[in-house]
């Protein structure tokens, strides 16, 4: 048995180097020694509930706020339960029962998926999400907010038009009133799909605004297919990035800045390497954080890159400039992926896989990844 057959890693992202802080530890490993006893979020009292997915966190001083998309309706849709974190860690639920976020079946838009949360910093908590109808092929982006720490709830309203196709959206919060979300939509002009961004500077009461395409330098009709966009953002500057298949099949990670709270943007900057010749899908899953300590603001992003590895480039002047790209997250081989380069597969053990990153910024604007490795397991 490989000694570590499943788990996570984490790295203090440097300069330069990667360092290992925290060598491979089990799910259990981390809930017992970080999280504290682990928890039942959703009510286990409520009848009907069948699935419970994609949960998302979020978090102000010693409150936590948790999302996450519900089939107990039976509808998919969007619930919200908050708790206090105790001085030695243990999580205490709040008593409310779960509160559903989205509306049932507003204009006939029934399902609700892909939650996505985030403070600002104090106490109001921002909700935004897809809704769809299958039936009628449409969908669009729908926001909330709460004003006191999730005890009280907005009406959710729509950032998007009716369209085809939206997916994953993101949403970032500078603790100065404004509020920006993003989100993949099909382009009826371009025929494509693209990222959109909506922006609010009173803290998500008003949007006025209609949603617009972040990229500046598309042709019309040009084919490009753009995905999983990131946000970071910091008083009026504000970062995208993005997967981007304009110059090669398999897509780079773009990046843009705006410094007037996404009024106009730069223009674009492919951060990744390119992928191999033939490769099918090789750059997928950005993700982004910001250590700002104004005037300097470091940018860091990671990604997935031909299906096995992580890598990652920076910036340490607000995106205007990018270091090394493709600096090395984690190792691994791709033994046996069908990808150029890549040799045959000799023993199960062969394979290593990096995937499914998150950064996150400590103290003294240090950036941490984690992520999932898989190993092979060996005899």
């Amino acid at each position: 048995m490989n000694r570590c057959t499943s788990g996570h890693g984490i790295r203090r992202l440097g300069r330069r180097a990667l360092q290992v802080a925290l060598p491979c530890l089990t799910l259990a490993a981390v809930a017992t020694a970080q999280l504290g006893t682990p928890q039942r979020v959703p009510q286990t009292s409520v009848a009907g509930v069948s699935s419970a997915e994609q949960p998302r966190i979020a978090g102000t001083g010693s409150r936590f706020h948790v999302v996450w998309q519900d089939f107990r309706d039976p509808e998919w849709a969007i619930y919200y339960r908050g708790g206090t974190i105790g001085m030695l860690g243990g999580l205490t639920l709040d008593v409310a029962a779960d509160v559903r976020l989205s509306a049932a079946g507003v204009s006939t838009l029934v399902n609700a998926n892909d939650p996505a949360i985030t403070t600002d910093g104090s106490s109001t908590v921002f909700v935004t999400w897809r809704a769809s109808d299958v039936e009628l092929g449409q969908e669009r982006i729908m926001f909330v907010r709460s004003n006191d720490q999730g005890a009280n709830w907005s009406t959710p309203v729509a950032l998007s038009l009716d369209v085809p196709f939206v997916s994953r959206p993101v949403i970032c919060a500078d603790g100065f009133q404004r509020v920006y979300v993003a989100w993949t939509q099909y382009d009826p002009v371009n025929r494509t799909d693209r990222v959109f961004l909506r922006a609010s500077v009173d803290n998500g009461a008003n949007w006025p605004n209609p949603a617009a395409g972040v990229s500046t330098g598309l042709s019309a009709g040009a084919a490009v297919y753009q995905q999983a966009p990131q946000l970071v953002c910091a008083r009026s500057f504000l970062g995208v990035a993005y997967v981007d298949d304009r110059n090669h099949p398999a897509g780079q990670v773009f990046f843009q800045s705006s410094t007037n709270s996404g009024a106009s943007f730069s223009a674009e900057q492919v951060v990744s390497m390119t992928p191999h010749t033939g490769a099918s899908q090789s750059t997928f899953e950005p993700r982004m954080a910001l250590a700002s300590t104004p005037p300097t603001r470091k940018v860091m992003i990671v990604w997935t890159h031909d299906v096995c590895c992580l890598r990652s480039n920076w910036s340490n002047d607000s995106g205007a400039t990018w270091q090394v790209a493709d600096a090395l997250v984690s190792s691994c081989t791709c033994a046996g992926l069908d990808i150029p380069g890549c040799p045959p597969i000799k023993d199960e053990t062969d394979a290593t896989f990096s995937l499914g990153a998150d950064l996150a910024v400590g103290t003294g604007g240090k950036i941490y990844a984690l992520y999932g490795s898989m190993l092979g397991s060996g005899t």
